[in-house]
Parts: C-alpha cells; structure tokens; sequence
C-alpha cells in the first residue's frame, strides 16, 4: 500500500511559500501554518499551464499534477483541516482524500487517508489511518499509521516526537517493524526558528548516511536562505528568497552543488480583502513559460 506522493507534494505547495522548518510542530492552527488570514473555512486551488504573450497571460493547459487538477481543503471554525481532497480529472469521485478527528482540546486524534486506484478497469478505494497520542503539555508524542485488511488491524510504522524546554520539536524518530528506521534532529535559534534539520536513514540500505538542511530568517521570521547537504558535508542545493511584507516569496533563486546559479524564479500574486492572495503567477526567467496557480477562498462569516 503506498501513500499518494501526489497529495503530499501538493500539500507542501498549497501551504504558505514561506512555510518550511520554522513552523515545525508549533502550537498553530493550520489556516495560520498556512500563511492565511481570518477566518477561513474552505481553499479550492486549480493549476494552469500559461504562457506570457505579449504581456497577456495565456492558459495553454491545466497543470496535472500527478493524477489530479484541482483541490481544496476545508476548515473547522477553529482553523484546523477537517477535510482535504484531490479531485481526479477523468472521473467524478475524489482520486484522494484526507478526513481528520479532533479532541475537545482541538488536537487532532485521528488522520484517515483514502485512496483510488484503477484496477481491471475499476476504481478501487484503499484507506490508510494514522492515530496520534500527546503529552500533558499538549505536545504530540506518537504518530500510528495502520491500515485494516480483513477486519484487522495492521500497523506500518510508528513516529515517536521528543521535546525541549520551549516544547520546540527536538527528535522525530521513525520506527518501522519495530526497527528505528529513519531519524530527524533539529536545532532552533534565540526566536525558536529551526535553524537545522538533520536526517539519518538508519533503515533506508538504498540511501544510508545522512542529509543537512540548514535555514536563515530574516528579522521578520520570513525564509531567506536554504540549504542541503549530503554526508560527506558538500554542498548538495542552495535557495535564496525574497518575499513580500506579507510573507510571500517574490524571488528564488536556486544554486547547484558548484555554486552556479540553476534557476530563477518570479512571483505574482493577487490579493483580496483579507490579504490572502487568489492568483499566482510563477514566472522562469529566460523562459515564456508560466504556471497559474488560482485560489478560491471561502470565509466563516462572524
């Protein structure tokens, strides 16, 4: 049973751009992990292929990510996903779809993952759960995901989460078949942004050793600078940004292992009352090539 890639690459793009290591598992409701503001209660996002012709930007395609062209994600009154779906564009059932259980302290207790998948001919839905239990202090301590086969339980792995003092995630360790399979340290600076993320594939014998990420901010907590580096300590990739006064990249700028600028990239955005925006358009420079990305937002009326 495999977990759809698709959905957890869109979730990372669907997310603020400047979502990354600062906001890893800080006391935040996901609108505000999101990079959203007020009161939102459903985000539908549609990706389009476009081009730059003479000034006017031009659809050319929908950009299908993976199996899916369009998504949304819904919201409780209390900023927390209770629904999100990737809506397939050959048939009218979601190809994926997550649904979450809260507790009455707004923890999440329950993650159910749903899956369609096309066999002789016919669509055929899988489920996968994760389980999750805290701490006194609220923190999440261990994730379970287990999928049921016959009426049975059957557990994949495990995720257990280790704390400092300032409840800043310090280790996320991975159990597999009961094996610790694969390891992440991170380390925060003086404003509690992780600065450095280390991951060790304990398990993985395709891709041993481990994988550096390190992370500047800038004095408004915004991501200026990433890096990664393999584990002989060279350098693997590089990205710079630059973003708005509302959070958002306008720039970046990605580095090869040598140094050498790989790629520049441009963003637009639209906004509307709120401050949310509701168009971006990401632009290559030396290239008339766009990707559209539209977010229609709906609000919780007070």
């Amino acid at each position: 049973m495999k977990i759809s890639m698709t959905l957890l690459v869109f979730m990372c793009c669907f997310l603020s751009q400047n979502i990354s290591a600062q906001n890893i598992d800080k006391k935040q409701t996901d609108v505000q992990k999101a990079g959203l503001k007020g009161k939102v209660k459903k985000i539908t996002l549609k990706y389009f292929y476009a081009e730059d012709k003479f000034g006017e930007i031009v659809q050319t395609g929908n950009a299908a990510n993976g199996k899916g062209e369009e998504f949304y994600t819904q919201y409780n009154e209390n900023g927390f996903i209770t629904i999100h779906s990737e809506i397939g564009k050959d048939f009218n059932a979601p190809w994926d779809k997550e649904s979450y259980k809260y507790n009455d302290m707004g923890k999440i207790i329950e993650h159910h993952i749903f899956e369609y998948n096309k066999k002789n001919g016919v669509y055929e839905m899988s489920e996968t759960q994760k389980t999750y239990n805290y701490d006194g202090l609220g923190n999440k301590t261990e994730e379970i995901r287990w999928y049921e086969k016959n009426g049975n339980k059957i557990m994949l792995d495990t995720i257990k989460y280790i704390y400092d003092v300032n409840n800043n995630l310090l280790e996320k360790n991975l159990y597999s078949m009961g094996a610790l399979y694969e390891q992440n340290i991170y380390r925060y600076d003086a404003k509690n942004n992780a600065i450095e993320d280390v991951s060790f594939n304990k398990g993985n014998f395709s891709n041993p050793g481990k994988i550096k990420s390190t992370y500047k901010f800038d004095a408004n907590g915004f991501k200026v600078e990433f890096k990664k580096f393999s584990d002989d300590g060279s350098l693997i990739w590089m990205e710079t940004y630059k973003n708005d006064i509302k959070g958002n990249v306008i720039e970046e700028k990605g580095y090869n292992r040598d140094g050498k600028l790989s790629e520049n990239i441009n963003y637009e955005y639209v906004y509307d009352q709120e401050g949310n925006w509701t168009k971006q358009i990401k632009r290559y420079e030396g290239s008339n090539r766009l990707q559209l990305r539209i977010r229609e937002i709906e609000y919780y009326i007070n």
